[in-house]
């Protein structure tokens, strides 16, 4: 059994989503909070597995909760559920320890399987939260990236399905490549831009224009 927190501000959203989680066999949401501060609180009275995280709130939001519940519980997984995805605050999320970030939009079934993800230890960063990060950068007609390590054109295919949430065995079927081969290529990316998993990786690639 999952145990999970519901951080947010608002009751209804709150109260809302601890319906939708129990519907799930496998999930029990042991408590709910309404800022940062409280959250903490409960992480250490409750000890969830999960705490599922809103960002804008007052007192003290989900980027400085988040850093605080990680400071104090490494072993409990963050996952990051709001309606705003700017750029700013997906990295500071993810460096202050989320463990995958995803929009208010996303389904209740794949919700569900996110939260599940997390706790086993896969870093996500939902492929619509990328997205509209580079929509973003789009927009502000970005220059082209100017880093100066070289990557070859089979590992910017590799990096532009990885940011599009694909698994080794979709990217090693669109690319006739096996997933041996797919292994060792993202392993030579993150050796290569110094990132440690594919949610890093992925952000990196739409931050700096590699993809």
């Amino acid at each position: 059994m999952i145990s999970v927190l519901v951080v947010d501000d608002d009751k209804f959203a709150r109260d809302g989503l601890k319906v939708i989680l129990e519907q799930d066999v496998d999930i029990r949401v042991v408590g709910c909070a309404a800022d940062g501060i409280e959250a903490v609180a409960l992480c250490e009275k409750l000890r969830p597995d999960l705490v599922l995280m809103d960002l804008h709130m007052e007192v003290c939001d989900g980027i400085e909760g988040t850093k605080r519940i990680k400071e104090k519980f490494d072993n409990i997984k963050v996952l990051i559920l709001t309606v705003i995805c700017e750029e700013e605050n997906v990295l500071a999320a993810l460096n202050n320890g989320a463990d995958g970030y995803t929009t208010k939009e996303v389904g209740h079934e794949q919700l569900v399987q996110l939260i599940k993800s997390a706790v086993s230890g896969v870093k996500f960063v939902h492929p619509q939260v990328v997205t509209k990060m580079k929509d973003h950068r789009d927009t502000e007609r970005a220059p082209t990236n100017h880093l100066k390590i070289r990557i070859t054109d089979r590992e910017r295919s590799v990096m532009r399905l990885l940011v599009m949430g694909r698994s080794n065995k979709e990217i090693a079927s669109s690319l006739e490549l096996s997933e041996g081969r797919v292994r060792n290529i993202i392993t030579s990316l993150f050796k290569k831009f110094g990132k440690a998993d594919r949610t890093q990786l992925a952000v990196f690639a739409v931050k700096n224009n590699i993809v």
